[in-house]
């Protein structure tokens, strides 16, 4: 009895060491991606002072359009698949994922031709006939932004996430001179655009290199019989994450469109100015907890463990680490941003006062839409994402009849805090559902 209590005492003391071991294999992973993360986003906040008096409220505006309508079609680009690389437990099947996601951003890309051939058409859609210089440069931004994606998901997979982290600070720092020069050039939005083009250049060289460096099979050329094989198996990606991150961004880009219809490039440089800053803390923390978050869960359900207590974990830490900055925001926006941007842009601070409260709620919903992944829910995200984008057109365009951009911002905050509040609630009670379901078939 003794010996066998002593074993007991050991197998505990062996299986503690184990989960300390993953849990600071998991805090090294976010403390590497944020390390990263923080120097990217330190290098654009750093800039933002002096970008914003080298540009005009204007030029801003301008570059937002254009950054929106990347990022809608860069959510189709690859039709989603590389989440899907983390999946597969041998590398060769991810492999052959990896090729056809870029394969698929090369068709992609090439269609995107359609815009600069028809330009007349997409300038007239957008109501901005400035943007028509810029539109040759859409096919070459969405292809380096879906491989760029794609080779981040292959870096999760091997857990290269210091990879990352170099990758997006010289992003940054390639974005931050080239502006900055063309700043000092007087080039306008130009200027703007072509350095974020530069910069993703940069990020998918550099992350290229890196693996190529590391591992030569990374990928391949496969048949079309595997083409097809992979977009059978993984076909939940392109049928409803796909659709739901495509409505997502345009969601999340909509304001650029409505504003500017109603409005001006301005009133657009204002919301643009004010996501841009807000976004950094966000994506200072949140981008880092997604891609680590997203290995180990995976990785957890996979061995059978309890996926429910480290979404509880990551989703308290996360509202936790909020409080400060959205309470700063809240009560200081308008005369912060004047005293860091200029006085041009205190309007900028009282939009981002109401964004912050949306932006939040965002910020806690991290491990939900991961989870919504993990566990197949990926049709009520899709559904949900269709009511989001309906709500928030609504609440545009209700400020835009009304003639009051702040009233317009306002709507859309209200709208984006409320459904991201039902996101949160349905899938914490999903997964606990799924835990105490697993927890029951392994009790009996």
């Amino acid at each position: 009895m003794v010996f066998y209590l002593f074993k007991t005492k050991i197998k505990r003391k062996k299986r503690s060491v184990t989960n300390m071991k993953k849990t600071s294999t998991f805090t090294r992973n976010i403390t590497i991606l944020m390390t990263g993360t923080a120097l990217a986003q330190g290098l654009s906040l750093a800039s933002a002072p002096l970008l914003s008096r080298l540009y005009s409220p204007s030029a801003f505006g301008i570059l937002a359009v254009f950054t929106s309508i990347i990022s809608i079609l860069t959510t189709i680009s690859t039709l989603k698949l590389e989440l899907a690389i983390v999946l597969p437990k041998d590398d060769k099947e991810a492999t052959h994922i990896n090729s056809v996601a870029i394969i698929i951003t090369a068709f992609v890309s090439m269609l995107s031709f359609s815009m600069v051939i028809w330009d007349d058409i997409t300038t007239n859609i957008f109501n901005i006939e400035s943007i028509k210089p810029y539109l040759i440069l859409i096919p070459f931004s969405i292809f380096l932004m879906g491989v760029y994606n794609t080779l981040n998901y292959w870096s999760t997979r091997k857990k290269s996430f210091k990879r990352i982290s170099v990758s997006q600070t010289t992003r940054s720092l390639a974005i931050v001179v080239f502006q900055t020069v063309a700043g000092f050039l007087k080039l306008g939005p130009i200027g703007l655009i072509l350095g974020q083009l530069i910069g993703q250049l940069t990020a998918t060289f550099v992350l290229f290199f890196q693996i190529f460096k590391d591992e030569k099979n990374f990928i391949n050329t496969p048949s079309i019989r595997t083409i097809r094989r992979i977009l059978n198996k993984y076909k939940d990606f392109p049928l409803y994450n796909a659709p739901q991150a495509f409505i997502n961004s345009l969601s999340q880009n909509v304001p650029s469109f409505i504003l500017i219809m109603y409005f001006s490039s301005t009133i657009v440089g204002f919301y643009a100015i004010c996501i841009r800053l807000l976004m950094l803390p966000i994506n200072l923390i949140g981008e880092s907890v997604r891609r680590v978050y997203y290995q180990k869960a995976v990785e957890i359900k996979n061995s059978e463990g309890n996926v429910f207590l480290l979404y509880k974990k990551v989703t308290k830490v996360l509202a936790v680490i909020g409080l400060i900055p959205i309470t700063i925001v809240v009560i200081f926006g308008p005369d912060l941003f004047s005293f860091v941007l200029g006085d041009k842009w205190y309007e900028a601070g009282v939009y981002a006062r109401w964004m912050a409260f949306s932006l939040y709620l965002g910020f806690l919903n991290i491990p939900s839409v991961v989870s919504i992944q993990m566990y197949g829910l990926q049709r009520f995200l899709l559904l949900y994402e269709i009511g989001l984008l309906g709500f928030r057109i609504v609440s545009l365009v209700a400020g835009g009849v009304l003639n009051n951009p702040l009233l317009s911002i306002v709507f859309y905050s209200i709208v984006g805090f409320l459904f991201n509040s039902i996101l949160i609630i349905f899938v914490y009670l999903k997964v606990r559902k799924y835990q105490l379901i697993r927890s029951q078939i392994e009790g009996a």
